[in-house]
């Protein structure tokens, strides 16, 4: 019987880290044109063998799905939506939102789970890493790729070597962290690197507490980020005809280097003039607009159909009142979470928290994975206890 618990917890790690790291069967099958490398027919059967095994369903996470999908109805009945917009949020929950909440609540063996995530990181860092040294027409093509994107996929694999570091006290997959931090200084998103930084600040708090010895070392490398600071343009001038001369386009640093004389605004990729737009809608209406109605009033400022912040969506979706409740009872869940959670489940939620960072900029919490495996994870936790 034991034995069987160990293969069904073995099991939901792989569907767990499978579902996270996509990225490598997009890159694989993007590569080699195989079909079994498809993120569209893999993840699939992985849910379906999940699905057959009933002592993996829980109750929580179906109620989870119900909520949402009663809130969808409440937006479809009480505001008007275009038919494009119901098809879009509805193909969204089924793909990236009801998976992870089904695989959160998940028993999970945790020597086994970061064992296998080592293996997905080491391949989706080789793929990302072949993708900006010898692919450089893949990457650059903005259909398939961007920066944005190579951030995020690097940040995982950085995440998890830095976790593997301190695990097993190895020097070498802290090197490889690192060697990942730098490829999404070059190629990534400024906000990448910030997550990144925020993930390896707590997880290092986890393994060894907040000593004076790593206060100083903040300390220092503020100092020395401040001075680099100081000279970042030629810095950053240097840095990018250096890689050019290799043949290699370091998208991200030229951003930033073109940026540094832009305004706030310029700088921001639109994001300011989105969020006070969010604002108006807000103000106009504070009662919300629903899952999808506010969407359309976003339409006209070309950057996607959700505002790039967490809580001004919620703001939009819920209104005023409602999102307030709502964010107060996530963070106090939060709070319970870590006061009462093991050690093992400290780390795989500051693993997941670190990823889901990037949704104060960026992406639409909807579509993910890491914002309902960490919800999922820590409501199951509390409820639990």
């Amino acid at each position: 019987m034991s034995a069987l618990q160990y293969d069904r917890k073995e099991f939901n790690s792989f569907c767990v880290l499978s579902l996270l790291f996509s990225s490598t069967y997009s890159l694989l099958y993007k590569f080699t044109a195989a079909p079994i490398f498809s993120p569209e027919i893999v993840l699939p059967i992985l849910l379906v063998i999940f699905l057959t095994n009933t002592r993996n369903l829980k109750y929580l996470p179906f109620y989870i799905i119900i909520y949402l999908c009663v809130v969808l109805m409440f937006s479809l009945v009480l505001f008007e939506n275009h038919p494009k917009s119901v098809e879009y949020y509805v193909k969204l929950m089924v793909f990236f939102t009801i998976p992870p909440i089904l695989y959160g609540s998940l028993d999970l063996e945790f020597n086994k789970f970061w064992e296998v995530a080592k293996v997905f990181a080491l391949v989706n860092f080789a793929l990302l890493l072949y993708l900006v040294v010898f692919r450089q027409d893949m990457y650059l093509d903005v259909e398939y790729m961007n920066y944005m994107t190579f951030g995020y996929w690097m940040l995982q694999s950085s995440l998890v070597f830095f976790i593997i570091s301190y695990r097993y006290n190895s020097f070498k997959y802290m090197l490889l962290s690192v060697f990942c931090f730098l490829l999404i200084i070059n190629f990534g998103s400024r906000f990448a690197i910030v997550s990144c930084i925020i993930g390896f600040i707590s997880i290092r708090m986890l393994f060894k507490g907040f000593t004076i010895k790593f206060a100083l070392a903040l300390i220092s490398t503020s100092i020395i980020f401040l001075i680099s600071y100081m000279n970042l343009s030629e810095i950053l001038y240097s840095s990018i005809l250096t890689l050019r001369k290799l043949n290699i386009e370091p998208i991200s640093l030229v951003r930033i280097y073109v940026r540094l004389g832009q305004t706030l605004s310029e700088s921001s990729s639109g994001r300011t003039e989105l969020w006070l737009n969010s604002y108006d809608l807000i103000q106009s209406n504070p009662f919300g607009y629903g899952l999808i109605n506010y969407s359309q009033h976003l339409d006209s400022l070309a950057i996607f159909k959700y505002p790039h912040n967490i809580f001004i969506q919620l703001f939009l979706e819920y209104g005023v009142i409602l999102a307030s409740v709502l964010i107060f009872f996530l963070l106090f869940l939060v709070l319970c979470f870590f006061r009462r959670a093991r050690f093992e489940e400290r780390l795989l939620a500051i693993f997941y928290l670190s990823i889901t960072s990037k949704l104060l900029v960026s992406g639409n919490y909807m579509w993910e994975a890491t914002f309902w495996l960490f919800l999922t994870l820590i409501l199951t936790k509390v409820i639990k206890n």
